[in-house]
């Protein structure tokens, strides 16, 4: 009888266990998740963007229009593609860490898109006014008193921008505002347009046949006379071309002027100097006081093609060197 209502006891507590464990619902299975962002250049970058996420069989792909962005998705592996779109004028270099990756449930994984921004090469050329110089000495702007033989220049630097390395032609223009104030009529202006009147440090090569002096906007060529009467402005410039190295810096120095003893018969030229200057010019008296007077003031503009800032394509007229020209000594 003992034995029976045992089995009996034993069947009951078996089945109210299976009974209970039949009501507790089994746990849910955990999401999973892929997060697709972007970067521009190394910093994040949010905005329109196609790319597709490819998953396991039977997933349904998923089709992307912007970033950030996350989706629910069935675990597994998941391939990530860029099919268009991104920052305006940027380039789609990869996604990282990998553009395959596995997601197990609960868990989620990212996708990079990576993008860089286009290096858009801009060109230009610029001119600055440096000093003027006596002999090759720098002075600043004032009055000074030189004899015949003393060379007048100017100093520029000249730089173009653009793809490094590469080499462009930049053509220049250089103008000498040249008043002569007496107290003479006036004096000579003899053009010597020497290949040496403008050079570059470190040296350039000066495009062939491209230099040239002129007098008003009119060639100027060697041995051209120019008169110069008291109180009139005359505009004396040079034309020249050069072949320049990108991101080079350069200086150029412009010798303008010459002073040669007083114009007497051509045999009292200063020969020694024409292969380094623009224009000679001869005093018109040998007699002192008041002593010969000029006033110079300078100006330059370079162009290249493809610049594209206009506004540093020329300097200001830089300020006056007034030049008073002492005679030579006469024998006694």
């Amino acid at each position: 009888m003992r034995k029976k209502i045992f089995g009996i006891c034993l069947i009951s507590i078996t089945l109210l266990a299976f009974l209970l464990l039949s009501c507790v619902e089994p746990a849910p299975e955990e999401d999973c998740t892929i997060d697709v962002k972007a970067t521009l250049g190394g910093s994040a970058w949010t905005g329109s963007v196609e790319y597709t996420l490819t998953g396991p069989a039977g997933a349904s792909p998923i089709n992307g229009t912007s970033v950030e962005s996350r989706h629910t998705v069935d675990c597994g592996s998941w391939t990530c593609a860029y099919v268009s779109g991104g920052p305006a004028g940027a380039t789609f270099t990869g996604i990282s860490p990998a553009d395959t990756q596995t997601v197990s449930a609960g868990g989620t994984i990212t996708f990079t898109l990576n993008f860089v921004a286009e290096q858009v090469t801009r060109w230009d050329v610029s001119i600055e006014f440096e000093t003027w110089t006596i002999d090759g000495q720098p002075v600043p702007d004032g009055t000074y008193r030189v004899s015949p033989g003393t060379i007048i220049d100017v100093e520029y630097e000249v730089h173009a921008s653009g793809e490094e390395d590469a080499v462009v032609e930049v053509y220049e223009t250089k103008w000498l505002r040249y008043h002569y104030k007496g107290p003479e009529e006036g004096n000579w202006i003899h053009a010597v347009n020497a290949p040496g009147g403008v050079t570059m440090h470190p040296p350039a090569d000066k495009i062939p046949g491209s230099q040239m002096t002129s007098v008003e906007g009119q060639d100027a060529p060697y041995c051209t006379e120019i008169w110069a009467p008291k109180c009139q402005v005359i505009l004396l410039d040079v034309h020249v071309g050069w072949e320049q190295v990108v991101c080079v810096n350069y200086k150029q120095d412009v010798n303008w002027l010459r002073i040669n003893p007083p114009y007497v018969p051509s045999t009292t030229i200063l020969q020694d100097g024409l292969d380094e200057v623009l224009f000679d010019i001869y005093p018109a008296q040998q007699q002192q006081p008041p002593l010969e007077t000029i006033t110079l003031s300078a100006m330059a503009c370079v162009e290249m093609e493809g610049d594209e800032n206009p506004d540093n394509d020329c300097t200001d007229w830089c300020p006056e060197l007034t030049i008073e020209i002492v005679p030579p000594e006469q024998p006694q």
